[in-house]
């Protein structure tokens, strides 16, 4: 499981995210243990398990 924070962002707690709600390698995610820097944006990504068609 690959995590990485963008933008500045910094993670300050163990995340879980539904791969369901990723429409694709790359989503803009909000994540309630994530720290926010400036309201930076939150870019997560790494779940390879299921890509949908098309994306890979």
């Amino acid at each position: 499981m690959s995590v990485a924070c963008y933008v500045g962002v910094t993670f300050v707690a163990d995340v879980v995210v539904d791969v369901a709600l990723m429409s694709g390698s790359v989503r803009n995610v909000t994540l309630a243990n994530c720290t926010f820097v400036g309201g930076a944006s939150l870019y997560v990504f790494g779940w390879l398990s299921d890509p949908p068609a098309g994306e890979r």
